[in-house]
C-alpha cells in the first residue's frame, strides 16, 4: 500500500496516495513539453509544426460535426485572389470558404491583421469572397484587387475525434 502524503498551501489541504500527489504536483507545476508535432487536445488529431487548430465545423444542411477546421499558414504579403489561391495549395491548404473565415474569425481573430483576406469561392470571372478580419465582414471583391491569404486544411471527423 503507498504512502498518503499531504500538501498544503495557503487554504487548500490535500492528502492522496504520494504516487497521486507526485502526478498532481508535476502537472499543475511543471509546464509541458510541446514536441514538433502536438497532438490536440481532441483525439487522434495531429497538428504540424505552425499549425493551430481552429475549431470544429458542422455539416450546414444537418448540423452534424462534419470537420476540424486547421489554421496552416498566413502570408504577409498582399496579392491577387488566384496568386494567393495557388499560395495556399503550395503552403498545405486551401483558401478557406465563408463558413470556415467565420469559424476563424471567431475563434483565432487575434492571430489575424485587421484587413481583407481572400476565401476560396468565385462569385463570378471577376469577384471572390474575401473576408474583413477586423470586424468578421464577408463581400465580394474583385479579384484583380490585392488582400492577404491564410490556408487552412480540414480533418474530417471521425467518432474518435470528437
Amino acid at each position: 500500500m503507498s504512502e498518503i502524503a499531504t500538501f498544503e498551501h495557503k487554504e487548500v489541504r490535500v492528502s492522496a496516495p504520494l504516487p497521486i500527489l507526485q502526478a498532481i504536483m508535476k502537472s499543475v507545476f511543471e509546464p509541458p513539453v510541446q514536441p514538433m508535432a502536438k497532438t490536440s487536445a481532441i483525439s487522434g488529431l495531429v497538428l504540424h509544426p505552425g499549425e493551430t487548430y481552429a475549431g470544429l465545423l458542422l455539416n450546414e444542411e444537418t448540423g452534424e460535426p462534419a470537420a476540424h477546421l486547421i489554421l496552416v499558414a498566413m502570408t504577409d504579403t498582399r496579392r491577387g485572389w488566384a496568386e494567393q489561391k495557388e499560395w495556399a495549395l503550395g503552403a498545405g491548404g486551401k483558401l478557406p470558404n465563408r463558413q470556415e473565415g467565420a469559424l476563424l474569425y471567431a475563434n483565432l481573430k487575434r492571430l489575424f491583421k485587421d484587413a481583407w483576406h481572400w476565401l476560396e469561392t468565385e462569385c463570378s470571372e471577376d469577384y471572390a469572397d474575401e473576408q474583413y478580419f477586423g470586424n468578421g465582414d464577408q463581400s465580394d471583391g474583385d479579384k484583380g484587387c490585392e488582400g492577404f491569404a491564410v490556408a487552412v486544411r480540414l480533418i474530417p471527423v471521425t467518432d474518435s475525434s470528437l
